[in-house]
């Protein structure tokens, strides 16, 4: 097991029996997007010329206040061990345990043009009941599809497209 899913699992454990799963979740996203942005921060908490409490101030000063006790001592427990490079992969991990456990899939909606709110909210609320998941959905429009839709939940493809459509039809003549 990675260090970072090791750590990730750890605290998801905590936040359960805490019961602040998704607050930590949040605050968990909200510093790796801060991370993604400014890499050089990742660096500091990496380097040995930087004190370890120099760090931990440093951490104070960003997030106190602004994400969980517990997360911050995480991100710091994570720098003072050297592995503050697993922080990405470990907010993955913690992002996955919660997914399982909240019954929450993803769904990439590829449409030719833009779906209507409309058309968006119905749609989802199909896949929910196929799954009988809660679906949490990305849209991206791909004209080359031609009408219709195509969407990937969690692997697996439901193909609408117009364009699949035609290359069906393609096949079953040329047979």
């Amino acid at each position: 097991m990675s260090f970072g899913r090791e750590f990730a699992t750890a605290l998801y454990s905590i936040a359960t029996e805490s019961q602040n799963r998704k607050d930590y979740l949040e605050a968990l996203r909200l510093v790796d997007g801060i991370f993604k942005e400014n890499p050089e921060y990742i660096d500091m908490l990496e380097s040995p010329a930087i004190d370890k409490d120099d760090k931990w101030k440093c951490l104070e000063e960003a997030f106190k206040g602004r994400v969980p006790a517990f997360v911050l001592s995480y991100i710091g427990l994570m720098s003072d061990k050297g592995q503050i490079r697993s922080f990405g992969e470990s907010v993955k991990v913690f992002d996955e345990l919660y997914r399982q456990d909240n019954n929450i899939k993803t769904a990439v909606i590829e449409s030719a043009v833009e779906l209507s709110d409309r058309q968006k909210k119905e749609l989802v609320a199909k896949l929910e009941s196929m799954t009988g998941s809660v679906v949490e959905a990305k849209y991206k429009i791909l004209p080359e599809l031609l009408g219709g839709f195509r969407v990937d939940i969690d692997g697996e493809i439901i193909d609408g497209s117009l364009r699949h459509k035609l290359a069906e039809i393609k096949e079953k003549i040329n047979q």
